[in-house]
């Protein structure tokens, strides 16, 4: 895709507000407490934009900044000479460049004495902060290596509460330190999608009106996919077509599958190291709300029996961890632990199985509305009144509701089916279960949005309850 316009900054005021105040102290305090600020969230999610605003306020006020990027190829080389290097390069004067020859001439050399060394340098660094103002910004702190995070810590131990620091560090997980002084001091932003509101900002111009209602429904708010988005159809569509909103229902299968092409292979897979295997994982759950280990071992095999063979539970959560790592799920607490994909992330992925292989989603929905069937008849037999069936018959709800849309059942008739499947199920239920269904349902907005509910459904089963 051609980069056609700058995707402007919106939102965020939480995080600016807080970044604003620290770079107002900085030159004038000597004594910095919440110095440390962590930035997470998914690939795309705005997390170097936000660092690239964080500069410019920083440049505004005369504060040097110093950005270390762990994507860059030499930090992938040697990510603690990188980053050595780059603080160096900005931090100058006659003892910290002694200090930087005798660490670089004693690399590899005299083991020994080389710890005692790296001291120094680091000691020499923790003196020139102290008076000194200045911002660190760290981007892509998944990628720093284990050593690197000890160093860094190490220094921010040094330099206790007596600097003129303001750290940043984005990356798709927080880091964790091992210092409880150091966890104390730190700020985390988790990055979410936009609201609807500033997600339409992301719009290049007033010409992009008409279909901003129509972006937001495919990507939820995710600016990476947004911006990409606007970009191909600035590039396919906005200058030929009078009536945009209708061009885009025309060409949506277009863009998403444009979108994936790009998105997908760049953000989402990343650095992960099986990525056939992944990228099926990845496609096959996007329809799942709710998943665990278990479930992913017998729907995996039923999927794609060539790339997964017969999965065994230890190794369907060996994949599930390497999904965790990239920051694409979310812990999610059942009988057993579970997960749920991020939304953004995960609408994408609906909409691109949806696109280019409808067969395989409705073949999903299928086997999850039967696993869950299964899965609330075995639970009522060991215990009739246990929580965890309420979940599972949510959850078949939703996979039957789905597999009824695609195959073009309309919403008053899936109404109406809904209404009887709970009156059957209810007949299992006492009161507790009725109140637990009751109160589920009423937070659950994509149930809700489906069919369309005005509150008739939430009355219909206030009234069996009742």
């Amino acid at each position: 895709m051609n980069l056609i316009y700058r995707s402007r900054f919106v939102n965020r005021e939480t995080e600016l507000k807080f970044i604003t105040s620290k770079l107002i102290a900085l030159p004038t305090s000597r004594r910095n407490f919440d110095f440390i600020l962590t930035v997470s969230g998914v690939a795309g999610i705005g997390k170097t934009s936000l660092l690239k605003r964080v500069e410019q306020e920083a440049q505004a006020k005369n504060i040097p900044v110093i950005w270390i990027t762990f994507d860059a190829p030499e930090a992938k080389q040697d990510n603690l000479l990188y980053l050595f290097q780059q603080l160096i390069q900005t931090i100058s004067n006659p003892t910290i460049q002694s200090a930087w020859q005798e660490y670089e001439s004693s690399r590899g050399v005299v083991e020994e004495a080389f710890p005692f060394v790296r001291d120094r340098l680091i000691q020499t660094l923790v003196d020139e902060l102290v008076d000194r103002p200045m911002v660190w910004q760290f981007d892509d702190t998944h990628l720093m290596s284990t050593e690197v995070r000890e160093v860094v810590e190490d220094i921010l131990t040094h330099i206790g509460n007596d600097h003129r620091l303001f750290l940043i560090m984005a990356g798709r997980d927080t880091v964790r330190w091992n210092s409880f002084e150091l966890r104390r001091r730190t700020r985390s932003f988790p990055l979410a999608s936009l609201p609807k509101d500033a997600a339409q900002q992301l719009a290049p111009d007033a010409l992009y009106a008409p279909i901003t209602d129509q972006m937001y429904d495919l990507t939820r708010g995710y600016p990476k996919a947004s911006v990409m988005a606007y970009e191909w159809i600035a590039n396919n569509l906005a200058t030929k077509t009078a009536n945009l909103s209708q061009a885009l229902k025309s060409h949506e299968s277009e863009l998403i599958l444009a979108l994936f092409d790009d998105l997908f292979e760049q953000y989402i897979l990343g650095d992960i190291p099986d990525r056939a295997k992944t990228s099926q994982l990845l496609r096959y759950i996007s329809p799942l709300r709710r998943f665990d280990d278990h479930l992913l071992s017998n729907l995996l095999p039923a999927l794609n029996k060539e790339l997964f063979a017969e999965l065994s539970i230890l190794e369907a959560r060996s994949l599930t961890r390497q999904v965790a790592i990239q920051t694409y799920l979310i812990k999610w607490h059942s009988g057993r632990m579970a997960y749920i994909l991020e939304p953004p992330v995960r609408q994408l992925l609906y909409l691109d199985l949806k696109y280019r292989d409808n067969r395989k989603l409705q073949q999903i929905h299928e086997f999850m509305r039967n696993w869950y069937k299964q899965a609330i008849d075995e639970t009522l037999q060991k215990d009739a009144s246990s929580p965890q069936s309420v979940v599972y018959f949510l959850e078949y709800l939703y996979h039957y509701m789905e597999l009824e849309r695609l195959t073009g059942r309309s919403v008053e008739t899936i109404n109406q089916a809904i209404r009887q499947k709970i009156d059957q199920q209810f007949t299992h239920y006492q009161l507790r279960e009725r109140n637990h269904f009751l109160e589920e349902l009423k937070r659950d907005t994509i149930i809700l949005e489906i069919l369309a509910d005005d509150r008739t459904l939430i009355d219909h089963v206030t009234r069996i309850v009742e």
